[in-house]
Parts: C-alpha cells; structure tokens; sequence
C-alpha cells in the first residue's frame, strides 16, 4: 500500500514504531542504526530516504521468544512514497527456506495483529527481502525457489539496493 507523506507531517515510519505497542521509542533508531554493523553495508540507498530501522528479532525476542522472528524494518522514502521494508539475513541454502518461509508467516501476522501502522506502510510488493550470509544456494527453477516466489519473496541476495525497488 503506498502512503504519501504530507510535507507538514514528521517521519511516518519514526511514528509508526512508536504507536506500535510491543516496540515504541527505543525500537527506533536513525538511518540503519539498528542494523547489525556485520552487515549494514549490504543494504544502499542514495536516491532513497531512509527513514529509520528497528531490530525486530532483538527488541521482540522477550516477548515472542519461541517465535521465528524476522531480523530487522526499515522505513524508506522514494519520492513522495513512504515505506516499511522488511529484511532477513539468513544463510541462503536450500534446507533453510523452511525457516525464512516460518519467519516470514510469523511477520506478516504480527503485522496484521500487533503493527497496524506499520503494515499500512508495508506495500503489497517488495516489501520483504532475505539476504544471504554464506552466498545463495538455491536454484531459480528449484522446487524451494518456487516457494520462495509463491510465498513473494524473492531469492537471496547479498545486497539490497533500496533505490532498485519499485515502491
């Protein structure tokens, strides 16, 4: 879903992780702060605004700790279009596609259920990215790839170039 910033409003992804209950005011940090340092420098914008990032997995693991949590948001604006995109990094082989896939159930319910705000900023296509941390080992005709696809999600990757996605 695309939502327009209005100029005299402030940062909708900063106010979305506020009024999110399980997260508020110390979930949000500024640009890719939240990110890991290990691999922050995978994810690029340069036309792209970011807006912010949370670590999801790590401010939820007390309240979900036997949940398969996805790693990390991040609020972006391209143009007038603010959004929340969603990203994993996750070793990229075949016998994990099962555990991205259960993270990714596990996302989009706790969205729809706990992060209103921010599932009105998550738009309907790539708003959710698994990036790989030991180089991509699944096929593009593979039956898990196929999976992957039917679930929208994409291959891994090593990068995410924020600027690339069509919001």
């Amino acid at each position: 879903m695309r939502v327009r910033k209005h100029p005299e409003s402030g940062n909708p992804f900063r106010e979305a992780v506020i009024w999110t209950p399980s997260l508020g005011e110390n979930a949000y940090h500024p640009g890719l702060q939240a990110v890991d340092s290990l691999y922050s420098g995978r994810i690029r914008a340069s036309d792209s605004q970011l807006l912010g990032s949370i670590a999801l997995d790590k401010t939820l693991q007390n309240e979900y700790p036997e949940q398969p949590r996805w790693d990390y948001g991040i609020g972006v604006q391209q143009g007038e279009t603010v959004a929340a995109i969603w990203v994993e990094f996750h070793p990229a082989d075949t016998n994990k596609v099962d555990e991205v896939l259960a993270k990714l159930r596990w996302l989009r319910s706790w969205l729809q259920q706990h992060a209103l705000d921010l599932n009105r900023l998550t738009p309907q296509r790539n708003a959710y990215h698994w990036l790989a941390t030991n180089g991509c080992h699944i096929q593009r005709t593979s039956p898990q790839a196929r999976r992957l696809f039917q679930a929208g999600l994409n291959l891994p990757r090593k990068i995410l170039d924020l600027d690339q996605l069509d919001l």
